[in-house]
Parts: C-alpha cells; sequence; structure tokens
C-alpha cells in the first residue's frame, strides 16, 4: 500500500496491493482526500457508518488488510468470490385480507438466525483460522461477535492450538 500527497490542489493517490509481488493485483485511487476516503469505502463494499470515525491512513490501514487476506485466499488457497444468493420476494397475496389471516395463524415468534460471522467464530479450529476470520470480516466482528472472538482466541490459545 502507498498514499503519495501532492500539493493540495491536485489531491492524493493511494495503491493498495492484494499481495506482496509485482504480478499481484493492485487497485490505484486518486482524488481529494474525501473522494479517495468515499472511493476506498464503495470499491471494497464497507459499511459506511463502520468506517465514519475512521482517518484516511486507518481506513487504508483496513483496506489493505482486507485485500491481503483475500490475495491469500485466492492465491493461497485457490479460493473465488461467490456471488451472494438471489433473495427473491414472495409473491404478494391476493387479497389483503388472506394476508393478514396468514400472519395470524403463526402461533410464536420466528427465533431469529445467528449471525455467520459469530458462527464462524464459534466454529473456528485454531488461532490463525481465527485471525482469517477477523481479516475478511473485520467491519463485521464488532459487539457480541467481537466478544465471542476474543473468548474464543483465549480458549484456544489456551488449548494451544
Amino acid at each position: 500500500m502507498s498514499i503519495n500527497s501532492e500539493p493540495r490542489a491536485r489531491g492524493l493517490q493511494v495503491t493498495i496491493k492484494y499481495g506482496k509481488g509485482y504480478e499481484d493485483t493492485w487497485v490505484s485511487f486518486a482524488g481529494l482526500r474525501q473522494e479517495v476516503f468515499d472511493d476506498i469505502v464503495d470499491y471494497f463494499g464497507l459499511d459506511r457508518d463502520s468506517v465514519t470515525g475512521l482517518t484516511l491512513s486507518e481506513l487504508v490501514v483496513s483496506a489493505a488488510n482486507m485485500a491481503h487476506a483475500k490475495g491469500n485466499v485466492a492465491g493461497t488457497l485457490g479460493g473465488t468470490v461467490i456471488p451472494p444468493a438471489q433473495q427473491s420476494k414472495p409473491a404478494p397475496a391476493s387479497d389483503v385480507w388472506d394476508e393478514i389471516g396468514q400472519a395470524g395463524q403463526s402461533s410464536s415468534p420466528a427465533e431469529p438466525e445467528e449471525d455467520p460471522v459469530l458462527t464462524l467464530i464459534k466454529a473456528a479450529q485454531s488461532v490463525d483460522e481465527l485471525k482469517r476470520i477477523w481479516a475478511e470480516n473485520q467491519e463485521r466482528v464488532v459487539g457480541d461477535a467481537l466478544v465471542a472472538w476474543k473468548a474464543r482466541g483465549k480458549e484456544l490459545k489456551a488449548a494451544g492450538k
């Protein structure tokens, strides 16, 4: 990763590499500070609310870590990107009264599904696997997931894994 600062009128340029070698994939962002910040957030698909308080430098480090993790998974493990499943919306009921009747038939509320990152953390079998989970999902390892991540790390270290 590199940040080249030019005079304010011209902006700056940030380059983030997915690996160490020259042949590895890289991406560059250029413009004024806020434009580069916004472009990195958009490019990496980051949640804007979770990066609002970060400086550009902190955002670049986080994005570089994500890029390195993705590059390692692709290069070392042969991983590929799988697009998210398309969610289909249920067909609308023919009559609003049918819809109300169907809603009233449920006797107990559905249990909320567990966060997929939390599931991964609980299933981790080594400290290295736990580190990979964080590297690939760091914007989602917050709150309960962060508490679980730290606890699982302590368990695995104590077990010598």
